[in-house]
């Protein structure tokens, strides 16, 4: 477990082992100028908050989420990402939005994000490894009936989608 600290316009909040990044809040994520909180997220829609512990997303959104987004100056309104495995399936998403009062875009699948560091700005690639937008793995019936992702080193790995929740 390590304290807080910043890498660029990112703080990683909770890290379980160094360099695992667990809890981060991207404060201007990929240089969109969007906010996001990248953590785990389990399918009954609970969020890790910032001190690696599984709580309701409720209660990561008012303790964890909205003090950082008060603390960046984030427009009361303005859309926020949740950068959670599951976290728009769960319905973890649609509670964080409502907590906040914002547009959430939340992810429906396990998705994987790259180290903070590598998350200043948008990236595309047709290599995996170079590429900084969420990405998830394509499931084997998929792959079975020919499903391929866009990436020349892993056909197996396709840009992760996202929706978009209000409260």
């Amino acid at each position: 477990m390590t304290l807080a600290y910043k890498i660029g316009k990112c703080t990683v909040l909770y890290e379980k082992k160094p360099g695992s990044h667990d809890v981060v809040f991207h404060e201007d994520f990929l240089g969109l100028g969007l906010a996001a909180f990248e953590t785990h997220g389990t399918s009954s829609g609970q969020l890790m908050n910032s001190k690696g512990q599984y709580k309701s997303a409720m209660e990561v959104a008012l303790h964890d989420i909205a003090p950082r987004l008060k603390l960046a100056n984030y427009p009361p309104g303005m859309e926020f990402i949740l950068l959670a495995c599951e976290g728009g399936s769960s319905g973890a998403a649609q509670k964080v939005a409502k907590a906040l009062n914002r547009p959430v875009e939340g992810f429906d699948k396990v998705i994987s994000v790259q180290h903070p560091s590598l998350m200043q700005l948008t990236k595309f690639s047709q290599l995996h490894e170079d590429t900084n937008i969420p990405t998830h793995k394509i499931g084997l019936w998929e792959r079975m009936k020919g499903v391929k992702g866009p990436f020349s080193d892993s056909k197996k790995i396709d840009y992760a989608t996202s929706r978009t929740y209000f409260p």
